[in-house]
């Protein structure tokens, strides 16, 4: 009995020794955990101290010590073209500011699958620039950007300038949660808010002597003369009379979007799919081609087609097949639509045999021409993401291109190189011979595709080259008659994104099928009531209900 006692208290002696040992070892891991916690913050903490001092919030440079963030953009470089970092406007910044950055330029024709990539992985960038990020990018990930609206409250000087000066810039980047994920773009600078120009072969008005057309019905006797006539002189009738290209979207800059106004409807060839064909009234979200407005343009467009005075493939042609016709030596068109009227055929029967047609009057009295949707104020032009350790003095960097000065040296091209200073006075310089204007300011400046702010005010100061007053001229001409009340360019919610799209996707189809078949097959009164029907059974007023209110929340948006 007395040795299994002893046994007993021996083995219990060791059993406490090695209690003793294990909760020894525990205290201290974790008195090492908690003094390597400790550690680390107070190096966080001492690490945030020197960002923090390095870092200042007015004045120059914004760092006092260079500091490097990581920037990816999509960006095609051509031959001569220079990459964004060999660029004078953005080496000039970072010396500046003292933010330096390392480029990371992704070809178009790549964007898409290394930006999936980026976000699969969690292997971000400080910042994306430029376009290339959808709504649908920021929506679904949200976690891997910065919300920006403190950082421009603090810091974006320049940038609450625009806004003060165009709400709408602001309205249209924020998201249904209140946050500012991105920052934006403005190019109203000597650039439209619409998308088409006019022209009319004023060879042929002279020759039959006829006046330039204000009205729908003199527009129609233009064209039946056009036909009729054979003013082209060749005794063939090959005339035709009125041409265009219909599409949606940027590809409709010869479309017949700007004919509707003159019926009392606009016709929003937008940028986006989820607002094609939407116009206001008095407040009120309207879909163009149920409203009886569209209605009687397409009977128009019927009788101008039935009759021949309608180019027979409107709808089914390409860009290569209209330049075709356009620009044939026969002499073969009377009305067109396109960018510049140059565009379609060519400079020299631009200026000697083309002018400018104007936004013609209607059977009511209507009158109009319409701005599209998102085509001078883009979103998604500058995203900070979570991974970067300067937001604060990347704010600063990227304020500097809403500088007036610097947002025409971004749209345009750089003082010294692209543009002369004269005074006080900014002189856009013309390309060398042989040079497309368009590649070479896309090969020194960042152009469409960027964070800026270029407002018409600025031309007060800065002299467009020839190839934009050409255009810009062609908008005064039709300027008073600009649509009053546009759709505006709503960043909708991802619930709303998906609703819109489940129910539009075949209702923009249905309208593109049946316009083509009312104006080559007529039938138009017969059939319209069963046309609004199947639009409503396709639950368009439901998508008119989320659309009002997506209006609505956008204008209370400041």
């Amino acid at each position: 009995m007395y040795i299994v006692k002893k046994r007993f208290y021996k083995k219990a002696a060791l059993m406490a020794l090695v209690l003793c040992i294990l909760l020894t070892a525990t205290a201290c891991t974790v008195n090492n955990k908690a003094s390597t916690n400790s550690s680390n913050e107070s190096n966080d903490a001492t690490t945030t101290k020197q960002q923090q001092s390095n870092f200042n919030a007015t004045g120059y440079p914004v760092v006092n010590e260079p500091v490097t963030i990581k920037i990816v953009a999509k960006h095609s470089i051509g031959k001569d073209q220079y990459k964004y970092g060999e660029m004078q406007l953005f080496k000039e910044i970072s010396e500046k500011t003292n933010v330096l950055v390392e480029w990371d330029e992704i070809a178009g024709s790549a964007f898409a699958e290394k930006k999936s990539l980026i976000f699969a992985s969690n292997d971000l960038p400080d910042a994306f620039w430029g376009e290339g990020m959808s709504d649908s990018d920021i929506l679904t990930n949200k976690d891997f950007f910065i919300p920006l609206n403190d950082l421009i409250d603090k810091y974006g000087v320049n940038i609450k300038k625009v806004f003060a000066k165009r709400p709408e810039t602001k309205r249209s980047i924020i998201a249904s949660d209140g946050n500012m994920y991105s920052l934006f773009r403005v190019r109203e600078l000597y650039f439209p808010a619409g998308r088409t120009t006019w022209g009319i072969n004023k060879k042929w008005l002279d020759k039959l002597g006829l006046e330039v057309p204000k009205t729908t019905d003199e527009f129609y006797d233009v064209l039946k003369a056009f036909k009729t006539q054979d003013p082209n002189g060749n005794k063939k009738q090959d005339e035709i009379p009125f041409i265009f290209h219909h599409a949606m979207g940027s590809g409709s800059v010869r479309s017949a979007a700007d004919f509707y106004p003159a019926f009392g409807v606009y016709e929003n060839t937008s940028n986006s799919d989820l607002t094609y064909h939407l116009m206001l009234r008095n407040g009120k979200v309207v879909f163009t081609p149920m409203d009886p407005g569209y209605k009687e343009a397409l009977k128009y467009l019927n009788k101008l087609y039935a009759e021949g005075l309608l180019d027979r493939e409107v709808f089914t042609t390409d860009s290569s097949t209209y330049y075709a016709k356009t620009r044939n030596e026969e002499d073969l068109v009377g009305v067109i639509i396109d960018w510049t009227i140059d565009s379609a055929v060519g400079v020299d029967r631009a200026k000697n045999d083309f002018v400018q047609l104007g936004a013609l009057i209607g059977p009511n009295g209507d009158q109009g021409w319409g701005i599209v949707s998102g085509s001078q104020i883009g979103r998604h032009m500058f995203e900070i993401t979570s991974k970067n350790q300067y937001p604060e003095a990347t704010m600063r960097w990227v304020d500097e291109f809403y500088d007036p000065i610097n947002s025409v040296q971004a749209f345009f091209g750089p003082i010294g190189e692209m543009i002369k200073k004269e005074g006080e006075k900014l002189i856009a310089l013309e390309p060398e011979e042989g040079v497309s204007y368009g590649s070479w300011k896309w090969g020194r400046t960042c152009a469409d595709s960027g964070a800026y702010a270029a407002l018409k005010e600025y031309s007060s100061f800065f002299i467009p080259p020839e190839q934009q007053v050409a255009r810009a001229k062609a908008e005064e001409y039709v300027a008073e008659h600009l649509q009053k009340e546009p759709f505006p360019n709503i960043f909708f919610s991802t619930e709303d994104v998906a609703a819109l799209k489940k129910i539009l996707v075949d209702i923009n189809a249905f309208v593109e099928t049946s316009r083509a078949q009312f104006v080559t097959e007529g039938n138009i009164d017969k059939k319209w009531d069963e046309y609004v029907q199947q639009l409503e059974k396709m639950k368009i007023n439901d998508a008119l209900t989320i659309l009002q209110r997506a209006y609505e929340q956008y204008i209370k948006n400041n």
